[in-house]
């Protein structure tokens, strides 16, 4: 009976080590992905982004008036995104600003920065 009380303790034991550490792996995950969430939201690296990270490198192309041909000729920007581009410039309206831009579905933060010196909103 003492050996059967030492078995169940030490599978409790080890049932309340296992629910600790998934515990802590979930909460430290959490806190990982809301951390890279903020760092992702809309704009968030562009505001703060240096000068010179964002100088022009030539004609910029006007987000709110473009053509798909001319979205096309953007870096990263294919026939798809552009329609995509257009459709939700038609359905909200011009950007307020060109961070607005990873509000479209394959537009993120990386293509965004890849945007960045190429295009504006013209205000």
């Amino acid at each position: 009976m003492k050996k059967h009380r030492e078995i169940c303790l030490l599978i409790l034991l080890a049932f309340a080590g296992c629910a600790f550490l998934l515990g802590f792996f979930v909460l430290h995950n959490r806190k990982a992905s809301v951390s890279y969430a903020d760092s992702i939201s809309p704009g968030a690296d562009i505001i703060h982004a240096e000068p010179a990270v964002i100088a022009p490198t030539g004609k910029l192309i006007n987000i709110n008036t473009a053509t798909a041909a001319q979205l096309q000729t953007l870096p990263g920007i294919g026939p798809g995104l552009a329609q995509r581009i257009l459709d939700y410039r038609k359905e909200h309206g011009p950007f307020a600003a060109v961070a607005e831009l990873s509000k479209i579905p394959g537009i993120g933060i990386n293509r965004l920065e890849d945007l960045l010196g190429h295009i504006t909103t013209g205000g």
